[in-house]
């Protein structure tokens, strides 16, 4: 065990593991073929800013350029997208491509995109990638482009068949900076030390956060369950570590925290198509809490699942299924199905200018139109909303987090913020009021906090994610407060206190 042991990525500038509120995989927005990507063998720099910005049309192409699956012909591809040439870039796409996605589709996620980044400037560089294996016996050729938008540089995978058509497109999440962030120092009395997750044949890195010298009886120990995205063990989201703030803070106040990097993060090539929630985060959740208790300095009967946001909505499936833990808590958590959630989330951004456009109620209700046909059951199987295909959303939209919460004989500590525009403070009173008489549970709507914890002023919005701030204190001792109260109460207090 180390007293300063460096995250061996702590050099690397903060990354947004998000592109939308609730990305749940890699962004997969269409694909005829089922890319998987591998090493890349060179790198070659492409295109500027200008170039960027006068794209022709597909039309204007030269004719060699629209055969062939090369670099070239992935930026040219990425430079429609990016410049909103978005018939275009449909007349230059597979079959499967034009019957899947449309431009309103292709508008929405540049919208996006957009919105979060700022204006796209250029392609900086092309990585050829392992060639996937095509669906339809079409040689395929897969590329990774690296490119710059006005805040941050995002990472695009694009296949490109033999006749240089878009036959798929991934955003993959938004890369390091090549500035480099000092490493922060440990806070007095905190140690850390990396571990290996090993939940069935995966492996994911972890670091277990300590205080400097637990009680020889050991310390309760909480596990961190991210939430949506493809998440690395500090929950990055912009300059922002929330989930390395947690770990830092308890560990302040005497609890050990695990965090690991999610599996959506450390294996890049899942197919979103045969993910379920067990594997984007429940099965690997349980196996944290496992190797949590065999540690010496945790005491095994105050082991604790904190949730934020999705991991929040299945920790209660989480404490069901282990069944052992002392209690869970749930940050962020939605009480509503998330494709609720997630039509009032894009009603409020597009709200934010003050206005409501046509383009933007059109894509409300087109996003609208796909979740009743989720909910339907007669989605296409390649259908996919914010990188998660259909069968995960009704697998999502299935769950019931309040009702399975309230029926856990645990101690519960449900904790919103006020400015969360991403589940909102309406959301706390349906807690509240699904989890009403229950008497080992502790509700709190803490002012001025928004979906990361952390402190902010004024109107919400995704900008808030680009300044760089931490959890606030007062979470963070709310949040220690409870898990010693509640370990000393099941150590002390009569089990008639259970619900």
């Amino acid at each position: 065990m180390s007293q300063a042991n460096p995250d061996p990525r702590s050099t690397r500038a903060p990354r947004l593991t998000t592109l939308a509120a609730f990305t749940l995989t890699s962004l997969l927005i269409v694909s005829t073929a089922a890319a998987r990507p591998g090493q890349a063998e060179e790198t070659t720099a492409t295109g500027t800013a200008s170039q960027a910005a006068s794209t022709p049309a597909a039309a204007d192409l030269p004719q060699q350029a629209l055969i062939g699956p090369t670099a070239e012909r992935a930026h040219e591809l990425w430079n429609l997208l990016a410049t909103g040439h978005l018939d275009e870039l449909m007349s230059v796409s597979t079959d499967q491509i034009r019957t899947t996605i449309g431009p309103d589709q292709l508008r929405a996620v540049l919208n996006s995109l957009t919105s979060q980044l700022g204006a796209f400037e250029e392609v900086r560089a092309v990585d050829p990638l392992e060639p996937p294996a095509p669906a339809s016996g079409t040689p395929v050729a897969s590329f990774r482009l690296h490119c710059r938008f006005e805040h941050a540089t995002l990472a695009a995978r694009i296949t490109v068949d033999e006749k240089g058509r878009l036959a798929g497109l991934w955003l993959e999440g938004v890369e390091p900076e090549e500035s480099v962030e000092e490493t922060p120092s440990l806070p007095e009395g905190v140690i850390e030390e990396e571990l290996v997750l090993e939940p069935e044949s995966w492996s994911l890195s972890a670091v277990l956060t300590l205080p400097a010298h637990p009680a020889p009886t050991g310390v309760p120990g909480v596990v961190l369950v991210h939430g949506s995205g493809p998440n690395d063990r500090d929950e990055t989201i912009g300059p922002n570590r929330p989930f390395r703030d947690l770990a830092h803070g308890l560990a302040r106040h005497g609890v050990a925290v695990l965090r690991y990097d999610k599996r959506t993060h450390a294996h890049r090539d899942l197919d979103p198509q045969k993910l379920t929630l067990d594997d984007v985060v429940v099965d690997d959740a349980l196996a944290a809490i496992s190797l949590l208790r065999e540690r010496p300095e945790v005491a095994d009967d105050a082991v604790i699942v904190l949730g934020h946001s999705l991991g929040a909505a299945l920790a209660p499936r989480i404490a069901a299924r282990d069944g052992r833990l002392a209690g869970a808590i749930l940050l962020a958590a939605n009480a509503r199905p998330l494709l609720d959630v997630l039509l009032d989330q894009l009603s409020f951004l597009a709200a934010q200018d003050g206005t409501v456009d046509e383009e933007e109620s059109a894509r409300i209700e087109q996003t609208r139109e796909l979740a009743i046909t989720i909910r339907s059951g007669q989605a296409p199987a390649q259908t996919m909303l914010l990188g998660a295909p259909a069968s995960l959303w009704s697998e999502l939209d299935a769950i019931d987090p309040v009702t399975t919460a309230a029926g856990l004989d645990l101690s519960l500590l449900v904790i919103h913020g006020s400015r969360d525009y991403q589940v909102p403070p309406a959301e706390h009173e349906l807690w509240r009021q699904g989890l009403a008489g229950r008497s080992t549970t502790e509700l709190r709507l803490i002012k001025g906090l928004d979906h990361l914890m952390m402190r902010g002023s004024g109107p919400p919005g995704p900008a808030d994610y680009a300044e760089p701030r931490t959890v606030d204190e007062e979470l963070i001792q709310t949040v220690a407060q409870w898990i010693h109260a509640t370990v000393d109460q099941q150590h002390t207090g009569p089990d008639s206190t259970k619900p």
